[in-house]
């Protein structure tokens, strides 16, 4: 079994720095190559309607400089390689940017109070050791899954209660090339911010239905359950998002307890069955935990 990672947005990424999804996006990628399984990376293309094989040199200078030792060496295999059309045309790679650290928290770069900058220290120290945590307890479910996998020998069909309601389910589109070069049995990884890019949903659904395990996260559901917190437009894409992850996905990975029992609480009242929710906590911080 592969996994292949989704990429997507960091693919397009155009700011000079991470964000929080970014970020966690790139730690567990770090984090499934450290567990020493195949993984491969791939991006959805809107205007071809499939997802493409990449390797790390397409990623932006931005990204490639977050990545680690073997996560920097992800390469796509020749059959992969043949996959690619035209449609993504090739990108001259940008010399790799020195990852020079900035000392934001030196003394006296902080304005306010020594209080007030020691509590900042402490703050961005207990996020740092979150995203240590979240990154180790993905590889550690991945590398549980990958051993799994390769004992059972082939992958089982999905359990009956992960068919989902007619009202929930998106309409998969037909073709066998939206994910050409992946195998029955192997894992589509999307963990990213993909809920604004159109056909990518319709692209996982017939993934899926071709033998392909689906496991993508929702880290929140607050754009769908507090509507007044953000404009109409974003969280009718964010909501519909969230069915058809919901609905077409063999598991769903999410960041705490609550979030599980929010999901779970929403399927019912939607009338979805609840899929499999893995937690991967971001609050762990202690070294033991």
């Amino acid at each position: 079994m592969k996994i292949w990672y989704d990429v997507t947005d960091l693919a397009c990424w155009k700011l000079p720095h991470l964000t929080g999804i970014q970020r966690a996006t790139v730690g567990i990628l770090n984090g499934l190559v450290e567990q020493g399984g195949p993984v491969g990376l791939v991006r959805f293309d809107t205007k071809a309607g499939r997802f493409f094989p990449i390797d790390e040199t397409q990623l932006p200078a931005t990204v490639r400089c977050h990545l680690r030792g073997n996560a920097a060496a992800v390469h796509v295999e020749p059959q992969a390689m043949a996959a690619k059309s035209a449609a993504l045309p090739a990108r001259k790679a940008a010399p790799r940017p020195s990852r020079r650290k900035l000392k934001l928290f030196k003394k006296g770069f902080l304005f306010g109070s020594p209080r007030d900058s020691e509590e900042l220290r402490h703050s961005f120290r207990q996020f740092k050791a979150a995203a240590k945590q979240l990154r180790k307890s993905i590889g550690h479910w991945a590398g549980g899954w990958l051993r799994q996998s390769v004992r059972a020998g082939q992958r089982s069909a999905p359990p009956a209660s992960m068919a989902c309601s007619r009202a929930g389910r998106s309409k998969a589109q037909s073709g066998p090339h939206v994910l050409a070069f992946a195998a029955p049995g192997d894992a589509l990884l999307s963990i990213g911010a993909n809920w604004d890019l159109a056909g990518h949903a319709e692209a996982v659904a017939t993934v899926r239905s071709q033998g392909v395990q689906v496991v993508r996260m929702i880290y929140d559901l607050i754009p769908t359950i507090k509507p007044q917190w953000l404009e109409p437009v974003h969280t009718k894409a964010i909501t519909a998002w969230v069915r058809n992850v919901l609905c077409e996905s063999d598991r769903v990975l999410t960041i705490s307890e609550f979030s599980r029992q929010e999901i779970e609480r929403y399927c019912k009242e939607c009338g979805f069955d609840v899929p499999p929710v893995t937690v991967v906590r971001l609050g762990d911080v202690m070294g033991d935990a």
